[in-house]
């Protein structure tokens, strides 16, 4: 099995490489690089190390919530390569990838905290896009809806809260925020896309949309 990972959804762009259940290729672009690169950079990186980008069986998209610009010319790139080479499609949504890269890290295997991971939906209204989780046995569960809420009604009973980007200095939580934006999400995209595999939880790439706004739920009461 050779896949490409592909993670655009935050402001720094990633790409992998995995072939027979190893990681090969982990590579992060400088934060001066956008989305619209990323072709590039792929194609360099495979020629470089003689990879036949025309051999990927499956592509696997971190598939937002998350930049808009980033998610849409992700979602362009991976419908390219799967119309191209026929390869199938993972999406694997950004909340699950970031709750999954602290478990990683830390070698979490159980936690008696809930896990909840944020991604920022709209600063100007300190708005987040959210999910709950759980460690148990070094297995992540995802135990909530996707969610968008703001920092006020946010529950922090019993939480770690964690993001993958840089907390701007004006925006204040009130609570303990855990920022993952120095490593990679590649890792913890393999972990969770070998799973998928595994269940056959593949999309079909010519109805495939990134993750956006009006698939979350909206926990605000009605005035």
């Amino acid at each position: 099995m050779k896949i490409l990972l592909i993670e655009t959804s935050s402001k720094i762009i990633e790409f992998g490489y995995a072939k027979d259940n190893e990681l090969i290729v982990d590579i992060s672009l400088s934060e001066e690089e956008n989305a619209d690169t990323l072709v590039y950079f792929i194609k360099k990186e495979f020629d470089e190390r003689q990879i036949n980008i025309k051999e990927i069986d499956t592509v696997s998209l971190s598939n937002g919530p998350g930049s808009f610009t980033g998610l849409r010319i992700g979602s362009a790139i991976t419908k390219g390569i799967c119309f191209v080479n026929g390869s199938k499609l993972i999406e694997v949504p950004t909340l699950d990838v970031i709750a999954n890269k602290y478990r990683i890290l830390d070698n979490i295997q159980n936690s008696e905290k809930k896990i909840t991971s944020l991604v920022f939906s709209n600063l100007r209204t300190n708005e987040f896009y959210l999910a709950d989780y759980e460690i148990s046995d070094g297995k992540l569960t995802r135990t909530s809806e996707f969610l968008i809420q703001s920092i006020k009604e946010m529950n922090t009973d019993n939480r770690i809260f964690v993001v993958n980007d840089i907390i701007p200095d004006d925006v204040k939580f009130g609570f303990e925020i855990i920022s993952l934006k120095d490593k990679s999400n590649i890792p913890s995209l393999f972990d969770l896309t070998k799973k998928l595999i595994k269940e056959e939880k593949f999309v079909d790439y010519l109805t495939s949309e990134p993750f956006y706004l009006k698939e979350f739920v909206s926990l605000r009461k009605k005035e």
